[in-house]
């Protein structure tokens, strides 16, 4: 037999301290991350949330409930609440569960296994300024009823909710939104796209199953469509062309393999992009035309056969691990000169041009890890004064004399060298290293190749 507790009122007065923090830089965030293998991941609307100084005026209220509770009209009466933090697996609200709480900003609701069809069923919230929905972890799919107009709700998390329709009495229900996470909801087409406000600056919309999409949304800063079924970038596929104040997007994990003359020629402000885990070929990236504020490219887990012309005096970070690329020629860098940092790993390198890096005089992050290097070309890094981190794991290099002091920059810091074939170390090619170099010598560990995952094959 199903149990059901049913919560009356309850007068609390609360006194709750939560810390003052800063809001997270979204873009030195990425750029800090894109050298690992989880560089796909959105930026979390929840860590942005958390570090909004002072919204809840160390008022906060945690409630864990039994399962299945019910709370009922004004259930708590409060002046003093601000923030209000409600577990209970099964639980269902009253409309007006929370009316007697005139200060309150912020509701946690997630990951309460509430049908999508209640999900807003507390009513009226007029003065909470954000709303977290997400993981609510349902067996049944089900239509989202908005039913109120939220005036001052600028954050709404709806992740992970396993919605139907979303529908809304209310041309606008959302006047003031800001942030939007509508992640992991298995959606080809959202009508809950077109009750979107223009004043909205955060949309992630990953792991769905959208093919086409050309959003209106003038202010919109971060877009993220990671792992979606979107095949092109232009007009038949995603559509840029409006997203005149966009920063940071990513299209990672997608399918694409076409991407339209002057996809990009809008967005003047773009300085993230992420084309990772698609079926791009160097042909494919010739129509980019980066806008001048760019500042970070990954191109991860391609087909890429060589190095793209960027044509880009901007980039300072490019990422190509986990594509075919099989040597670097002279020119391969040319077209970008002002790299701080470029990773390579895990391609099929086996040679490098002498003036490879000729230009490179801002590098100081060099990954060359998990390729087919045995040796490098004398004074290739010359040009790279700069240079503090080098990663060779994972290459055929049997001794340090082909190592030595004159093929390594005399200002480097951190040198990798794990997974190498090295049979025998001799102190006098030690000594021969750089002062102040830390050397990683982990022999026996493990190949990063595993970390590609399988790779896309790109349509020529």
């Amino acid at each position: 037999m199903r149990r059901s507790i049913i919560f009356g009122a309850l007068i609390v007065f609360p006194l709750i301290a939560v810390g003052n923090t800063t809001p997270i830089n979204f873009v030195a965030e990425l750029v800090n991350a894109v050298d690992t293998y989880e560089a796909a991941d959105t930026p979390d609307i929840y860590e942005q949330i958390r570090n909004i100084s002072d919204i809840c005026e160390n008022e906060s209220l945690r409630l864990d409930l039994p399962a299945s509770s019910s709370v009922t009209r004004s259930f708590i009466a409060s002046s003093a609440i601000r923030c209000i933090t409600l577990r209970s697996p099964g639980l269902s609200m009253m409309s007006g569960a929370f009316e007697d709480l005139p200060n309150l900003k912020y509701l946690d609701l997630r990951e309460n296994q509430i049908n999508p069809s209640n999900l807003f069923s507390f009513g009226p919230l007029p003065t909470v300024k954000v709303l977290l929905l997400g993981g609510q972890n349902t067996y049944y799919s089900g239509d989202i009823e908005i039913n109120n107009v939220y005036p001052e709700l600028e954050y709404l998390d709806l992740s992970n909710i396993v919605v139907g329709y979303v529908r809304a009495r209310q041309e606008n229900p959302f006047p003031k939104l800001k942030y939007l996470n509508f992640a992991q909801n298995k959606k080809e087409k959202s009508s809950f796209v077109s009750l979107l406000p223009n004043t909205l600056i955060y949309l992630d919309l990953s792991r769905n199953l959208i093919t086409s999409y050309a959003p209106r949304l003038t202010n919109l800063s971060l877009l993220w469509l990671a792992d979606n079924k979107i095949e092109q970038i232009g007009e038949n596929g995603l559509n840029l062309s409006a997203l005149k104040q966009l920063e940071i997007l990513s299209v990672a994990d997608n399918r694409i393999s076409s991407i339209d003359e002057g996809a990009f020629t809008s967005l003047a402000n773009l300085r993230y992009l992420n084309l990772s885990g698609n079926a791009l070929s160097t042909a494919n990236l010739v129509s980019l035309n980066i806008s001048e504020s760019f500042e970070i490219l990954v191109l991860d887990r391609n087909s890429l056969v060589d190095i793209p012309n960027l044509n880009s005096s901007t980039i300072t970070t490019l990422s190509l691990k986990c594509n075919q690329i099989q040597y670097l020629s002279v020119n391969s860098f040319i077209s970008v000169p002002n790299l701080q940092k470029l990773i390579l790993s895990n391609n099929k390198i086996s040679f490098l041009h002498t003036d490879v890096f000729q230009n490179q005089q801002f590098l100081k992050e060099l990954h060359l890890d998990d390729n087919k290097l045995d040796h490098l070309p004398v004074n290739w890094s010359q040009p790279m004064k700069n240079l503090r981190y080098l990663n060779l794991s994972g290459n055929k290099f049997t001794k340090l004399e082909s190592l030595d002091h004159l093929n390594l920059p005399s200002n480097l810091e951190v040198l990798y060298l794990e997974r190498n074939h090295f049979m025998y170390i001799y102190k006098t090619s030690l000594q021969m290293m750089p002062d102040n170099l830390t050397i990683y010598l982990n022999i026996g560990s493990e190949s990063n190749s595993s970390l590609c995952g399988s790779l896309p094959t790109a349509n020529y």
